[in-house]
This record gives C-alpha cells, sequence and structure tokens, in this order.
C-alpha cells in the first residue's frame, strides 16, 4: 500500500481549501458558524443505528443503489428552448482560484457565460473570506448585469449583497448556501443557482442525497456490520448537509458510526495523529469515511496506514478529484462519488439566464457517478473522471447560440 508522498502533499495544497466549495458559513459576516447535528461530538462518540428490522433487505437496496450509482445519475439537461439573454455583462467573485474544487466549476461558469455571448471578469477571493465582502463592492462599483459567487455562502457576504441588490444587480452562485437556508434563517439574496430536479430544487437535499449513496456504498458491503469512523469538518456548510445524508443512509442500514471532527488548520501531521488515534481506539472499526478530498490526501489515508489499518478497512473518499483517483488505483481508497464540476458551472449560468428572462429554472440534469476501482477508474494517472453526457451542447441548443 502506497505511503503519501511530498510530491502528493505538495498536488494537495491545491485542494485544501476545497472547500471553496465547502465554504465557511456563519448566520452573519462575522458570526461563527452553528455547528449541525450529529451522533457524537469531537473526540469520537460512538452512536449506534437501531438494529435494522430487515437488514438482508437493507443490504439489498444500498447495493441496487450502488449500482445506479455506478451508472451514474446525471441526466441531459432540460431542453425546453430559452433564449439567450442579450448584452449582459457579469462579474464572477471565486472564494480561492487556488482550489481546485472552485477552480474547475467556475472555469464552467464563465465558459457557459461567454456561449451566451456575455462579457466576464473575474474576481479571485484568494481563500481569504476577509477579503469577499470587498469584492462584492468592488465589483458594484462597476454596475455589471450580475454578479455570480462560486463556493462563498451568502452570510459573509450579505451586507453587500443586499447592496447589489438594491442596485438592481441579479446574484447568482454555485457551491453556496443562500442566507434563507434553515440554519441560517436570513432572507433570500440569490436570483439563480442550479436546478436539481431529483432534490426538488432544494440543494441541501441534494446535498443529502449525495452522500447517502456513499453510506450505501458501506452497507452493501458490510450491512448492518458496517462499523464506521466518519470525520467530519464542522466549518463548512456543506459539509452540514453531506454528514446528514451519510448518517441517514448509515443508520437505514443498521450500522455504528463513530464521529469525530477536525478543523482545517488540523489537515496534516495533526489530522494524520488523531485518525490513527481514533482508529487504535476503535479498533472494530470496518469503514472510515473522509469529508472531502484535501482531507483524504492531508492526513486520512497516512493516519490509517499509521495506525497499521491499510488494506483492513474501506475507505470512503470524497470528491473524486485526480489525486484521489490515484489513490483510488493504489487502494488506498475504495470509492469516491464525483458530481460533474464543470456541468454544475453550466447550469448556474442556465438558471441566471432564465432569471434574467424572467423565467423559472429548469432541470440541470446534475447527477454523480460513483466510481472505484472497477467501476469508471480513468486509464490514466492524474486524470479528472469525466464520463458525463454531452450537456454543453443541449444547453447550446436551448439557448440558441
Amino acid at each position: 500500500m502506497m505511503s503519501i508522498h511530498t510530491s502528493a502533499r505538495r498536488r494537495a495544497a491545491a485542494t485544501v481549501l476545497a472547500l471553496s466549495a465547502l465554504t465557511l458559513s456563519a448566520c452573519g459576516e462575522d458570526a461563527a458558524p452553528e455547528a449541525p447535528a450529529a451522533v457524537g461530538t469531537e473526540g469520537s462518540t460512538g452512536a449506534s443505528a437501531p438494529a435494522s428490522a430487515a437488514g438482508g433487505d437493507a443490504k439489498a437496496a444500498a447495493q441496487a443503489n450502488v449500482e445506479k450509482g455506478y451508472a451514474g445519475t446525471s441526466t441531459l439537461p432540460d431542453a425546453t428552448p430559452r433564449p439567450a439573454a442579450k448584452g449582459k455583462r457579469v462579474i464572477f467573485i471565486s472564494s480561492g482560484q487556488n482550489s481546485i474544487s472552485t477552480a474547475v466549476p467556475l472555469a464552467g461558469q464563465m465558459e457557459a457565460a461567454k456561449a451566451l455571448g456575455w462579457q466576464t471578469q473575474l474576481l479571485d477571493g484568494q481563500s481569504n473570506p476577509a477579503l469577499w465582502p470587498g469584492l462584492v463592492r468592488q465589483a458594484i462599483a462597476s454596475k455589471p448585469d450580475a454578479i455570480s459567487l462560486q463556493a462563498i455562502d451568502c452570510p459573509l457576504v450579505a451586507k453587500p449583497l443586499e447592496e447589489a441588490r438594491a442596485a438592481g444587480i441579479k446574484i447568482s452562485a454555485g457551491y453556496s448556501f443562500d442566507c434563507d437556508d434553515p440554519k441560517f434563517k436570513g432572507a433570500k439574496h440569490f436570483d439563480a443557482i442550479p436546478f436539481y430536479a431529483s432534490a426538488k430544487g432544494d440543494p441541501g437535499e441534494f446535498t443529502r442525497t449525495y452522500a447517502e449513496l456513499q453510506a450505501d456504498s458501506a452497507i452493501a458491503r458490510f450491512g448492518d456490520k458496517a462499523n464506521v469512523l466518519q470525520f467530519n469538518d464542522e466549518e463548512f456548510r456543506i459539509l452540514d448537509y453531506t454528514s446528514e445524508g451519510f448518517q441517514r443512509g448509515i443508520k437505514k442500514g443498521g450500522g455504528k458510526i463513530v464521529y469525530s471532527t477536525f478543523l482545517v488548520s488540523e489537515l496534516g501531521p495533526k489530522l494524520e495523529a488523531k485518525v490513527s488515534g481514533e482508529l487504535l481506539k476503535n479498533p472494530d472499526v470496518n469503514v472510515v469515511k473522509s469529508p472531502y478530498t484535501g482531507a483524504t490526501l492531508l492526513g486520512i489515508v497516512s493516519g490509517i496506514q499509521k495506525a497499521g489499518r491499510a488494506g483492513k478497512v474501506m475507505v470512503i473518499g470524497g470528491e473524486g478529484f485526480a489525486p484521489e483517483l490515484d489513490l483510488v488505483r493504489t487502494g488506498a481508497v475504495d470509492t469516491v462519488n464525483i458530481t460533474p464540476p464543470a456541468w454544475v458551472g453550466w447550469a448556474t449560468i442556465d438558471s441566471l439566464n432564465s432569471a434574467f428572462n424572467g423565467t423559472a429554472p429548469v432541470d440541470s440534469g446534475v447527477g454523480w457517478t460513483l466510481v472505484d476501482k472497477d467501476h469508471g477508474l480513468p486509464p490514466k494517472a492524474g486524470t479528472e473522471f469525466n464520463d458525463f453526457p454531452d450537456f454543453r451542447s443541449v444547453y447550446k441548443k436551448a439557448w440558441g447560440v
């Protein structure tokens, strides 16, 4: 089994705030994030789901969901004609272009905007939340037709977004949660986000369902004997939802969860030590769940190795970017669940185009694909998974461009 080499750590630096897709969230620009409901607390607390009354049925259902995940759940976008709004200018604000989880979907946003014939400009938030409110105000001063955020939750820029809306500027956002999210309990600020018909337009439920499939992969293998060590970083709103969905799936299958949290500042040796320590305290664990690619690369896998458990536990990774797929090749990670990031970018802009036209957003078709060493793994090391339907052609035809 491979170890995490220095070169892998350097490649992972681009995903340490992968995290941009998992942006810091708060109930106000300076407020601390609210912790999600969880089955345990820092330092690990075991919590068992009630014994499954039909454990065999739950395992069979999980396996059926896994097979659907291997086939991929994405469908082509709604083809309803929706002409391109003309002459628009959009300023894009990235939470940090040093993050692969931000840069790739934002590139999709800008590619789609250019296909519509719009003028574009990019402002880089450098993974520094203190810069983001100022960048929104800088954008407002340029008087664009719209500002599009990437991986910036509304509460961190709520006041300048209010100023933008007062100036008649539309707001779109990808991998971001609005201020009217149930956990923020504020007012709606976004005009356009990707529309996920599979979750009835609820981005939180879409995220939960994504993570529930990861749980299904564990239940399909172990049934109600799944004994999971789940790591989470509660600083990020999107991880509240992924944690809830994963726990929902494990509980449904009758499995057990040991829950442990960490901070992004602990990525590296501190997280490695925590992972190793948790495994030594919980020798019956047979599944380890990483919350995102950066954590997989900077502590999860090396911590498993340090504890002498490499090859002895199932490892469920994160978003499945290329460095994590390389770990699937070596057997250090068993499975990842991949949502098409560029497609999410196009879906964001499609919803913005609908907002300009005063029409309701249509289904993006975005789903995910479960990948392991026997299903969907790209043949060449260092490459991204990109086996998705040709969504670009459908969007262009619908827009008439």
